[in-house]
């Protein structure tokens, strides 16, 4: 209906299609434009620690895919996250993860 040649048939289209992308927690972003972000590394087995590196990567991901939708306090922890030097402490690494993990299968 994006194509039609009435006006109130295209308004009510891209409202129908608003609502069903936020219904889906998704946002225009995601669904317009491709990913170019190669996919989040899978967390370390519970016994396997993880590199500070990879901890990295998860943040870059979380803030390149998701960053938008992040709260505030969020959004602050995984950009400090990109940047940390060293192993993050297991609250850290925690709090990343339930972060990831409320985005996953959103792509």
């Amino acid at each position: 209906m994006l194509g039609s040649a009435h006006d109130g048939e295209v308004a009510n289209a891209g409202r129908l299609a608003d609502q069903l992308i936020r219904k889906h927690g998704m946002t225009w972003k995601e669904v317009v434009l491709p990913v170019l972000v190669k996919p989040a590394p899978p967390p370390p087995p519970d016994d396997e620690p993880a590199t500070a590196d990879q901890w990295r990567e998860v943040a870059r991901t979380i803030l390149d895919r998701w960053g938008d939708m992040l709260r505030e306090r969020e959004l602050h922890f995984v950009e400090q996250m990109t940047e940390w030097r060293g192993r993050p402490t297991e609250k850290q690494q925690a709090w990343l993860l339930n972060i990831a993990a409320r985005f996953k299968g959103r792509t």
